[in-house]
């Protein structure tokens, strides 16, 4: 098990869940410190993540999506933040 699943295990017992299924994304969220928001967005747009000067990071859903989607979009916008998905520019 790696360092963030190890961290959200703990986190989880520490709490006193018995389970980490579902995963909670305010809770990794919590342990990477990043801030997650929900917001109303075009309907285009499932979420986003972004870096502040001070380097906090700032992950956003939007907030008319279905829970399950927005649970999946908090998760993969919390992996840019992580640096597991990287962007690229569309040049």
């Amino acid at each position: 098990m790696d360092g963030l699943a190890q961290l959200v295990v703990k986190a989880a017992a520490d709490l006193g869940k018995k389970s980490i299924i579902p995963v909670d994304p305010r809770l990794v969220a919590e342990l990477l410190g990043i801030e997650l928001l929900k917001e109303k967005m075009p309907n285009s747009i499932d979420g986003l993540f972004f870096r502040t000067f001070d380097g906090i990071g700032h992950a956003i859903v939007n907030s008319s999506k279905p829970i399950l989607r927005r649970r999946f979009t908090a998760l993969h916008e919390l992996a840019h933040g992580m640096g597991i998905i990287y962007l690229t520019s569309r040049e």
